[in-house]
C-alpha cells in the first residue's frame, strides 16, 4: 500500500525527494492488495474500540529468501526493494516488539533502515520501539562504511595488474629512469582527481543510492541515452586492460616453465581458473582482500628486488648501478626516451584516467564519509610511487643481465620472469609467480564484476526488460562472455602491455569532461554529452588505426603530445561549444 501517489508510482518509489510518508497520512491506496490492507487494519481497528481487542498492525516491507535484496539488481523492482527491504533480523525484531508493546490500538511501518525509504520510522520507533539495524545499501555498494585506511588500500591494490608488474617493468627496461618519472608525476596528481570526483561522487551515491557509474551520469542528466553511452565505453576500454591480465599470466607462464606452458595455454589456464571461482559464488568481494593483497604484494615486491641485487652475479645495488651507467649511460636520462611534450601528456593522462575506470569509480560511493575520501586523496600520491619504483628497478637494471640476446619490444614484456628464472631462487620465483598471478585474477574479476554490473544494471533494461530472478543467471553468462573476449583480445596481442593500456587510458579518458561537467556545471547538457564522448571515441579509433598502420598522427594535430592530450582538448572544446549551441536554439525556440 502506498500512503502518498503523489510521493510515489506503483512499483517505483523515488527517495530524492526527501519526504517521507507519515503514519497519519491520508491513506491512498493503488491496487486491490492495498485495499485489502486498510480493510484488515479498519476491522482491527473496530475491534479495539468495541471489544477491547489489542492490534497492532505492521505495514512490512520486502523480504526475501536468501535475506539479500540484490537479487533484483537489474530488475524493474530494484528500485522498490532498495526503498523497501525489510532484513530477516529487522523482521523479526519488529514482531518481537509488536508482542511486548502495551497498546490498544497501533500502527507501525516496518522496514530495515534504507538510505532510500519513503516511510518515516521516527514515529515507529516512538510508539513501538523499533530501530531497525540493516539497511539495502550495505548490499549494493558494502555498506558505505569504508574506511580512510581501507579505501586508500581498495584504491591502490587496484595497480597491481599485469599493467604493474609486467608492463612497467617491460616500459623501463626499453626507456630507462624516465618512465618512473611519468609514473610518479602522474600518480602524484592522482590525490587532485580523487578529490574532484570522489566527494561529489559520495555524496549523490549516498543521496540518491547510485551504484554503477552510468546510473550517476543518467540519473544527474535526466538522460538513459547518456548513460547507456556512458557505459558502453566504460566496457569497450576496460575489455583491453583486462586482457592484459591473461596476457600476464600467459608471459609467465611461458617463461618461467621454459615453453613447456605455452603462452596462450597459461592465459587460458588462469582465465578458466578465475570463471570457475567468481560463477561458483566468488562474486562479493571484500575491501579487506584488497588490504591484505596489498600489504602482501609489497612484501613479495621488496623480497623480488632484494634477492635480485643479492645476487653474487649483480654484486649488489652499488656494483649494478655503475655496470649500468658504464655500459648504458641513456637509461639514467629523459633525453632520447620523453619529450617534454610526452612526459607531460603522461602526467595528465593518469590522474584524468585513473578515476573512470568502473571498478576504481565505484570505491568512491563506499567511502564511510569525505574524511575517508580526503585521507585516501593524500595517501595515494605518497605510497603509490614507492609501490612503483619496484618493476621499475627490475625493468632498468634488467639491461645490465646478459640474456641470449638484446629483446625487442615486444619481448621486453618477459624482463620479470626472465630475471626470476636466472638471478632469484626457487622460493622467491615461487613466491613472485603466485602472488603475480593472485593480482592478475584479483584484478580481472574486479574488472569483469564491474562491467557485469553495468551491462546488467544499465544496459540491459534499456533495450529489454530483465525478469525477476534472471538477473544471477544473466550475471553468470556475463562472467564467462567477457572472460572469453579477454581471453581472445589476449590471443595474438598487437604491442605491449603498457601501449595496449595507454590506448584503453586514451578511451577512458575522453569521459572526463563529461564527469566533470555533470558533477560541478549546472549549464551541462545531455546531448552536449553525448555529441563531446562520440567525437572523442572517433578520435580515438583514428589514433588507434594511426598507431597499427604505422601511419603517425599528423604533428598539426598532436604537436608533439601524446594524442590523449589532444583528443581530450577536443573533448571540452566540443562539450562547450555544442552546450552553447544548444542553449541559443533553445532561447530562439522559446522567444
Amino acid at each position: 500500500m502506498h500512503g502518498n501517489s503523489i510521493l510515489t508510482t506503483p512499483e517505483t518509489l523515488d527517495a530524492s525527494t526527501a519526504v517521507r510518508m507519515k503514519l497519519d497520512d491520508p491513506p491512498n491506496p493503488d491496487s486491490y492488495y492495498a485495499v485489502s490492507k486498510l480493510f484488515g487494519e479498519n476491522l482491527g481497528k473496530l475491534y479495539s474500540e468495541q471489544h477491547g481487542v489489542e492490534f497492532v498492525g505492521l505495514r512490512i516491507g520486502w523480504l526475501t529468501a536468501r535475506d539479500d535484496p540484490t537479487a533484483f539488481r537489474g530488475t524493474a523492482s530494484e528500485d522498490y526493494m532498495r526503498a523497501m527491504f525489510l532484513s530477516h533480523r529487522d523482521c523479526v525484531e519488529a514482531h518481537r516488539c509488536a508482542l511486548k508493546v502495551e497498546t490498544r490500538f497501533l500502527l507501525a511501518y516496518v522496514i530495515s533502515h534504507n538510505d532510500r525509504r519513503v516511510f518515516d520510522l521516527e514515529e515507529t520507533a516512538a510508539v513501538l520501539g523499533f530501530e531497525p539495524q540493516d539497511n539495502a545499501e550495505d548490499y549494493f555498494v558494502a555498506s558505505r562504511k569504508i574506511s580512510p585506511w581501507i579505501l586508500f588500500c581498495t584504491l591502490a591494490a587496484t595497480n597491481f595488474s599485469a599493467f604493474f608488474f609486467l608492463g612497467f617493468a617491460g616500459a623501463s627496461y626499453r626507456a630507462g629512469w624516465g618512465f618512473y618519472g611519468i609514473m610518479a608525476m602522474g600518480t602524484s596528481l592522482v590525490g587532485l582527481s580523487i578529490l574532484l570526483l570522489g566527494i561529489p561522487i559520495h555524496k549523490l551515491g549516498k543521496e540518491k543510492g547510485y551504484v554503477t557509474p552510468p546510473e550517476l551520469i543518467a540519473g544527474e542528466t535526466n538522460s538513459k541515452y547518456l548513460g547507456w553511452l556512458y557505459g558502453t565505453v566504460l566496457v569497450v576500454f576496460t575489455l583491453p586492460y583486462l586482457a592484459t591480465q591473461p596476457m600476464g599470466a600467459g608471459i609467465i607462464l611461458e617463461t618461467l616453465s621454459g615453453g613447456e606452458i605455452p603462452y596462450f595455454t597459461g592465459a587460458f589456464i588462469l582465465t578458466c581458473v578465475m570463471v570457475t571461482y567468481l560463477t561458483l559464488g566468488g562474486m562479493k568481494s571484500s575491501a579487506l582482500t584488497d588490504v591484505f593483497q596489498g600489504i602482501l604484494m609489497f612484501l613479495i615486491l621488496i623480497i623480488f628486488v632484494l634477492s635480485f641485487f643479492l645476487n653474487e652475479d649483480i654484486g649488489g645495488f652499488g656494483e649494478a648501478g655503475k655496470e649500468l651507467w658504464d655500459n648504458k649511460p641513456e637509461k639514467f636520462v629523459r633525453e632520447g626516451n620523453f619529450t617534454w611534450q610526452v612526459m607531460l601528456s603522461f602526467t595528465l593522462l593518469w590522474p584524468i584516467t585513473v578515476p573512470m575506470f568502473p571498478q576504481l569509480f565505484s570505491r568512491f560511493y563506499i567511502a564511510e564519509d569525505d574524511k575517508a575520501i580526503r585521507t585516501a586523496a593524500w595517501l595515494y600520491p605518497a605510497v603509490v610511487p614507492i609501490l612503483f619504483l619496484f618493476p621499475v628497478m627490475i625493468g632498468v637494471y634488467g639491461n645490465i643481465v646478459d640474456f641470449d640476446h638484446a629483446l625487442s619490444k615486444t619481448e621486453s614484456d618477459n624482463i620479470l620472469p626472465l630475471i626470476l628464472t636466472d638471478y632469484a631462487p626457487l622460493w622467491a620465483a615461487t613466491l613472485v609467480s603466485i602472488g603475480a598471478m593472485a593480482a592478475f585474477m584479483s584484478t580481472a574479476d574486479s574488472q569483469i564484476l564491474a562491467m557485469s554490473s553495468i551491462i546488467t544494471k544499465d544496459g540491459l533494461p534499456a533495450v529489454t526488460e530483465v525478469k525477476q530472478g534472471d538477473e544471477k543467471k544473466i550475471g553468470r553468462i556475463l562472467i564467462v562472455v567477457l572472460a572469453i573476449i579477454g581471453l581472445i583480445l589476449a590471443y595474438d596481442p598487437p604491442d605491449t602491455i603498457f601501449s595496449i593500456v595507454s590506448q584503453a587510458f586514451t578511451g577512458l579518458a575522453v569521459l572526463f569532461p563529461t564527469t566533470v561537467a555533470v558533477l560541478y556545471w549546472d549549464r551541462v547538457k545531455a546531448n552536449s554529452c553525448i555529441v563531446s564522448i562520440i567525437v572523442g571515441e572517433i578520435l580515438v579509433g583514428w589514433s588507434y588505426w594511426s598507431v597499427n598502420s604505422g601511419t603517425p598522427l599528423p604533428e598539426w594535430f598532436t604537436q608533439g603530445f601524446h594524442a590523449s592530450m589532444p583528443i581530450i582538448l577536443v573533448t571540452v572544446l566540443v562539450l562547450w561549444i555544442s552546450t552553447e549551441i544548444e542553449e541559443r536554439l533553445t532561447d530562439n525556440s522559446s522567444s
